[in-house]
């Protein structure tokens, strides 16, 4: 589907304006053929959600929980860095919900990235006889999340700014291919209600979510659609509020053209103004004679 990425000479409003024209051009076309039964997928590319949300106005034949955002790369990003700073192998860990009006804001929750783990229980007699050729225990595998591993590293996000500065698009671009094969391959399979994914749909009410649009949560494919996993665990992160991030999306959407000025780049410069520099050449003056003295 097509969309128009952001450029910093647009200002928000101007880059909205502009793939809402996209939205508002497509629609008429979808309305006029489209059976009542097509699925709307959008990779997570330019204002995904907001692009959803305008179609979910906009189309008048479609079910609105046919359309649907694919939003799971963003958690692709993250996972080989944590499992990198946890030390679990990535075979072990899933992918982290994903939260927000993706495209514009969103929030990983990383702290919530479930793993499995095995617990080791000893019988007696390998306490008292390590010495023992006999089965010494039993290893009974369980989920945990990473919250008791990341709770006191704050080094992810500098890991991944600084990974997103080395990869190149073709290597991110990857990862959205590949949730969105995941995405297919587990809709074509069927109903099942055990198998959770991240996934911009329309809110329901569940996780306090009253944002009448698409806004990216944790889903759960049951009955013939994508439904929000309402038991599934919210961030437990306070920076971490996902209630804010649907008051936003509210107000993104009544953005109008030219709204919010377009950003101008800023580099303050290093260099010591001449008042700065008259008084460090008298520091380094006074620290000189006290040297000599």
């Amino acid at each position: 589907m097509d969309y128009v990425p952001f450029r910093m000479d647009l200002s928000i409003g101007d880059w909205l304006y502009q793939n809402s024209k996209i939205m508002k051009n497509l629609a008429p076309l979808i309305n006029a053929s489209a059976s009542r039964n097509m699925f709307i997928i959008l990779p997570n590319l330019g204002p995904a959600c907001y692009n959803a949300t305008l179609l979910t106005k906009l189309l008048t034949n479609i079910n609105k929980k046919n359309i649907v955002v694919v939003t799971s790369d963003l958690g692709l990003e993250i996972t080989p860095i944590a499992a990198e700073i946890t030390e679990i192998p990535l075979k072990n860990m899933f992918c982290p919900p994903v939260w927000g009006f993706v495209g514009i804001n969103h929030l990983v929750d990383i702290k919530n990235i479930v793993h499995k783990y095995n617990v080791f229980e000893p019988f007696n007699r390998y306490i008292k006889v390590q010495s023992s050729s006999l089965c010494i225990g039993v290893l009974t595998p369980e989920l945990r999340t990473l919250e008791y591993l990341m709770h006191f590293n704050e080094s992810l996000w500098t890991k991944l700014l600084d990974t997103k500065r080395k990869v190149k698009n073709e290597e991110l671009s990857l990862n959205k291919a590949t949730a969105v094969l995941n995405f297919i391959k587990l809709w074509l399979s069927g109903p099942n209600s055990n198998y959770i994914l991240s996934l911009g749909i329309i809110c329901d009410g569940s996780f306090g979510l009253t944002f009448n649009g698409v806004f990216s949560q944790p889903v759960r494919y049951v009955k013939g659609y994508w439904q929000p996993a309402a038991d599934f665990m919210t961030p437990k992160d306070p920076q971490m509020n996902i209630l804010y991030l649907a008051q936003l999306a509210e107000k993104i959407m009544c953005f109008k053209k030219k709204e919010l000025p377009v950003i101008v780049p800023y580099n303050p410069c290093t260099c010591l103004r001449k008042k700065d520099k008259d008084h460090e050449n008298i520091r380094k003056k006074k620290t000189t004679f006290f040297k000599e003295e």
